[in-house]
Order: C-alpha cells, then structure tokens, then sequence
C-alpha cells in the first residue's frame, strides 16, 4: 500500500507534464496554421507572377538538392500551391533591412521556369542578433515538367551572405480544373 502512496505523485506529475507538452504542442501547431494561411490566401489571389529579380553578378549555380541540409523542396500538383517557412537571422553588427528575393528557377539542360512565389513577411527588418520567421508560398503550373526540380536561391540583398536553395517541383497527376473535369465525365 505505500508503493501506491509513493508513485501517485509522480504519476500525477507526469501526466501533467504531458497534457502542458501536448497543449503547446496544439497551440504552436494551430500559430503555425494561422502563420502560413495568409501567404497562400495572398498566393492564390493574384494572378500574375512577380517580375524577376535581377541576379547578382557574383550569383553562383544553386547547388542541388544533396549539396546542402538546408534546401527547401516546394512540391505541389499544377494548379495548386506548396508552402515553406525558413529563418532569417542578423548575425551582422548593424541594423538591417531588404527585401527577400528569389533568382530565376533552372531545371535540367539549363532550362528556366517561374513558378509564382510570395514571401510574408517580403521586406525583412532586423536588428543584430535578430531573426524573423519568413513564409514562402509556391505556386506550381502546368508549365513545370512532373517530377522536375526546378532550383533557385532565396536571398536577403542586405544580408549579403544569405543564400538557401529553394526547389520547386510538380507532382504528377492532373491539376485539379482537369481531374473535376474528368470526374464530371464519368458521373454523366
């Protein structure tokens, strides 16, 4: 009987420190939703894709996706929209402010695309030390070969060692106007 006495307390405290885990675990989830909804809502209402930056003219290759941990890899079947978060720090000494800029997308045999992209925040201020989630949003066309990777950088100019590789790729299947169409082919 006083094993019993003895484990209550720290059964109780175990499953309250489980219930605290899970319960911020459901509140980070439910901001990361809130976080990343506006840039696909922003995404899906515009309707042409933004002017191409100009490279810089020291840009080098983007590296292929096994070249670097930090690759984001955007997938999504044509017609819809992939998202990505990725973080930005101001490890400089001085206060720093730019905007977040993709280069031109290039498959296989050097060909190019462009795919629509959205940053949230698409200007980036930060002091020293600093650092500041930024969302991406992708959207994927027909345009893009299924299967494809289509590389870019992503970069801050004010930040001038920033650089992570971005990938965009279509997942094969048909875009959703055509797989509704089809589906209404066979009802009738």
């Amino acid at each position: 009987m006083a094993a019993r006495t003895d484990l209550t307390p720290a059964l109780r405290d175990a499953a309250e420190a489980a219930l605290a885990y899970y319960s911020r675990l459901g509140r980070l989830t439910v901001d990361l939703v809130e976080a990343l909804a506006p840039a696909e809502l922003h995404l899906s209402r515009t309707a042409d894709p933004p002017p191409d930056p100009a490279p810089p003219a020291d840009a080098a290759p983007a590296p292929s996706p096994t070249e670097s941990e930090n690759t984001i890899v955007i997938e999504a079947q044509a017609g819809r929209s992939g998202l990505g978060v990725f973080m930005v720090e101001n490890t400089t000494d001085k206060h720093v402010s730019g905007p977040v800029t993709v280069s031109a997308f290039k498959g296989p045999g050097g060909r190019t695309a462009k795919p629509q992209v959205r940053f949230s925040p698409d200007v980036v201020t930060l002091d020293p030390g600093d650092q500041v989630l930024v969302q991406l949003a992708a959207k994927v066309d027909k345009s893009l070969d299924p299967g494809v990777r289509y590389s870019a950088d992503v970069r801050v100019p004010s930040l001038s060692g920033m650089k992570i590789p971005l990938v965009v790729r279509r997942r094969p299947g048909r875009a959703p106007a055509a797989a509704k169409k089809q589906a209404a082919r066979k009802r009738t």
